[in-house]
């Protein structure tokens, strides 16, 4: 359980790529490439279309996604907090249509040999515990969907 002093919990999830984490860490911050692998109601199981990206690339930068659902347009925003090109991305991530609460993601990068690993790490408030496993399967997904835009063969 967590402790009234740290209010927040975390869900974590690591894939392997066989490509160096620059360019794994290229395809979160690539507009086209994000077009291709972040169909978030697709790979959430939702029907739906995946119809705009926003993105600006720099600490402090925001990025909007915007997933076009049966029950009308999901947006999903967020501001970039550490950007460390191949070691470590960090952002705020929301879906003001459901709750007005921000929660933080940060993917770190480690170097393998003919790869990398990346180890996504998402902190959300501990009234959220009850999404914790879907949140972790959708980050499994997208991240999935990464490695299939980089390349089939994971490390």
């Amino acid at each position: 359980m967590t402790s009234s002093a740290d209010p927040s919990l975390a869900v974590s999830v690591t894939h392997r790529y066989a490509v160096p984490p620059e360019r794994v860490y290229d395809a979160w911050l690539d507009t086209n490439d994000v077009c291709r692998w972040l169909w978030i109601s697709k790979s959430m199981g939702v029907p739906g279309e995946f119809v705009r990206a926003e993105i600006e690339p720099r600490l402090g930068g925001r990025f909007t996604f915007v997933d076009r659902r049966a029950e009308g347009e999901v947006v999903f925003t967020g501001t970039y907090l550490a950007l460390e090109r191949g070691k470590q991305l960090a952002f705020t991530w929301s879906a003001p249509r459901y709750s007005p609460d921000e929660h933080q993601v940060t993917l770190t990068f480690t170097p393998l040999l003919g790869g990398c690993e990346v180890t996504l790490t998402h902190r959300m408030h501990a009234d959220w515990a009850d999404h914790a496993r879907s949140t972790e399967r959708a980050w499994r997904t997208l991240l999935s969907a990464v490695g299939k835009l980089l390349g089939p063969h994971p490390v």
